[in-house]
């Protein structure tokens, strides 16, 4: 059953691997840090593509989506996914901090993509 998942949905499996890597690894400084809030958007931005990648891969192999898969695999995995690696972030890991704004940060990314798609669904055949 999980290999169909890895098998109909590859582009969002490597974007998960690339999300869990980068949360749970330690990040280098840059000169972005300096920008205030930087952090957030970058959440923001990450889990919002991964929820432009699930709806893609969603609506290339089932259309129309069904509300309960899209809710289920475009809105709350990924808000899962986001508590999960801030919760590993604190108790797993000595390099990073789990924080409640990061995931407030990721869902906000998910939810900006779910208002955006769902209500256009039928325009783009969703």
């Amino acid at each position: 059953m999980f290999r169909n998942y890895f098998v109909k949905y590859p582009f969002t499996w490597v974007v998960v691997l690339v999300i869990v890597y980068l949360s749970l690894s330690k990040i280098p400084p840059t000169p972005m840090d300096d920008i205030p809030s930087i952090d957030k958007f970058v959440h923001t931005g990450m889990y919002g593509f991964l929820c432009v990648v699930i709806w893609f891969e969603r609506w290339r192999q089932h259309r129309p989506v069904k509300f309960k898969h899209a809710f289920i695999g475009a809105f709350l995995l990924p808000v899962l996914m986001g508590g999960t690696l801030e919760l590993l972030q604190e108790y797993a890991t000595d390099c990073r901090q789990g924080s409640w704004w990061d995931l407030a940060a990721n869902s906000l990314g998910v939810l900006i993509i779910w208002l955006v798609v769902w209500p256009q669904r039928k325009r783009i055949s969703l």
